[in-house]
């Protein structure tokens, strides 16, 4: 019975994973990407925390980044997670071009950006 759910959960996300660069390689938004997006940040949503007191030491200090980066760390964190459910929640309806929440942590900048 464990077995039979195991091979069954993998072929279902090999099947999706299939679907989502089938639709990355068209080179359109779409809901796949769009669902594929929110699930990047329901799960990595909280990487945030520790990335966010890692910039904020280098940059300012070892107190303010366990202190001030812990909790802007957090809010990054409840923001792309909240973000994620959004994004994975409207993917059949909406817009697919932009996202709420521009991802800087693929693009290298400092933090979460709101909006454009």
């Amino acid at each position: 019975m464990v077995r039979k759910f195991i091979v069954t959960t993998v072929i279902v996300f090999m099947v999706l994973s299939a679907v989502t660069c089938y639709a990355a390689d068209e080179g359109k938004k779409g809901p796949y990407n769009k669902v594929e997006r929110g699930i990047k940040n329901m799960t990595t949503g909280w990487m945030e925390i520790p990335r966010t007191m890692t910039r904020m030491t280098k940059d300012r200090g070892p107190i303010i980044g366990f202190t001030v980066g812990l909790f802007e760390g957090v809010f990054n964190a409840f923001a792309k997670t909240t973000s994620g459910v959004f994004d994975a929640a409207t993917a059949p309806v909406g817009t697919y071009n932009k996202p709420q929440i521009k991802d800087t942590m693929i693009e290298g900048t400092s933090s979460l950006k709101v909006g454009k």
